[in-house]
């Protein structure tokens, strides 16, 4: 089994995922950059 997930899975972001063709990695770069345009990047 694998290891648990802190949150439930996001069955949105992976439908979008699905139709974009993007990999785990593009997505989670997308997010990083809409978060810091948005300030709430995770860096201080």
């Amino acid at each position: 089994m694998g290891v648990p997930h802190r949150y439930p899975p996001n069955n949105r972001l992976a439908w979008e995922r699905m139709q974009r063709g993007w990999s785990h990695d593009e997505l989670a770069s997308q997010l990083l950059q809409s978060m810091e345009r948005e300030g709430m990047g995770l860096l201080p």
